[in-house]
């Protein structure tokens, strides 16, 4: 039984980035949300506190280079870099060989439901809550990575 699934999961809906299209090789892997979850798991059950305890500050020191880098991104591809680039140095506070993860906004469409989603949890958590994933199915994929990045900003 997995009793930390719920909090993993609330922990994903609270990340300040949506979910990317991890590509491992040539082939669409996992999403980040999911692979991010995993190493925490990870952590939690094999990594001594002291660890947790030095990751905690470079993980707050990453978010508060992050914020006027998505501030300033001006294209959805833009905020989709800075994305990219604040979820894989997140990852490897938890594993130095994630420096090589690579996301690849091509392949955004196979996580567009997990997106949505994630963006409809950020309106709810503003409280907003007639929000659900269904207010942004309809959406281009590189408009939903502009929505992300405003309502992260707001």
């Amino acid at each position: 039984m997995d009793t930390n699934r719920e909090l993993r999961a609330a922990t994903m809906a609270a990340f300040p980035c949506p979910p990317l299209p991890l590509v491992h090789g040539e082939r669409p892997s996992a999403n980040s949300h999911d692979f991010l979850a995993y190493q925490m798991d990870v952590a939690a059950r094999f990594e001594p506190k002291a660890r947790h305890d030095a990751r905690k500050p470079l993980q707050q020191a990453l978010l508060l280079e992050y914020v006027p880098k998505l501030a300033a991104a001006a294209s959805p591809e833009a905020a989709f870099r800075e994305f990219c680039d604040f979820t894989r140095c997140y990852m490897m506070l938890y594993d130095e060989r994630m420096h090589a993860a690579r996301f690849d906004m091509d392949q955004a469409d196979r996580v567009k439901e997990q997106i949505a989603s994630w963006l409809a949890a950020q309106h709810i958590l503003k409280g907003r809550d007639s929000f659900t994933r269904m207010n942004f199915m309809h959406c281009e994929v590189r408009d939903l990575f502009r929505q992300c990045r405003d309502v992260l900003i707001e």
